[in-house]
């Protein structure tokens, strides 16, 4: 369902996933997808999911969040990095220092964003892409990207937090 290419672009550029962008609708996803999407939630809101994790939020029928949630074990993308000549994986064990490594190898611009949750270290990229980690083990479990804004809706987005870029 994800090339990798979707996803080395979805954390530089941050537009899409999959060919889904945030602002489409729910039935946009379910038109191109359909029957390998499981769906959770209620009409108003909840999220829409492929294999390996690839997921999409909604808020009012409109897409407001794109995630893969590396948590998964099917949840494993091998990405290549043609500076290096050499493949990453990402997936559950990815840890912080090898997320940052790739990034910094694929000249992706990143920060450290400062948020609530004190049981996980966040990453933005130039994208306002955020790849969070689990710091019991120091290991991924999401990358993601939300809406920052929405009628009826409090800014969530990660970049509110965020002022500097590293």
């Amino acid at each position: 369902m994800i090339e990798t290419a979707d996803l080395i672009s979805f954390l530089q550029i941050g537009k899409s996933l999959c060919g889904i962008e945030i602002g489409q609708t729910r039935q946009d996803v379910i038109a191109k997808f359909g029957d390998h999407l499981d769906q959770y939630g209620e009409n108003d809101y909840g999220y829409l999911e492929l294999p390996k994790g690839v997921r999409f939020s909604y808020f009012k029928n409109e897409i407001d969040g794109i995630a893969v949630l590396n948590k998964r074990e099917d949840a494993v993308f091998v990405l290549h990095v043609p500076d290096l000549l050499d493949n990453f994986t990402i997936g559950p064990n990815t840890t912080i220092h090898e997320a940052i490594k790739f990034l910094n190898w694929s000249r992706i611009n990143w920060t450290i964003v400062d948020t609530d949750n004190k049981f996980n270290l966040t990453i933005l990229t130039q994208a306002d892409v955020g790849l969070i980690f689990d710091l019991d083990d120091g290991e991924l479990m999401m990358i993601s990207m939300v809406r920052s804004e929405l009628k009826g809706r409090p800014d969530r987005s990660l970049q509110a937090s965020s002022s500097h870029w590293i």
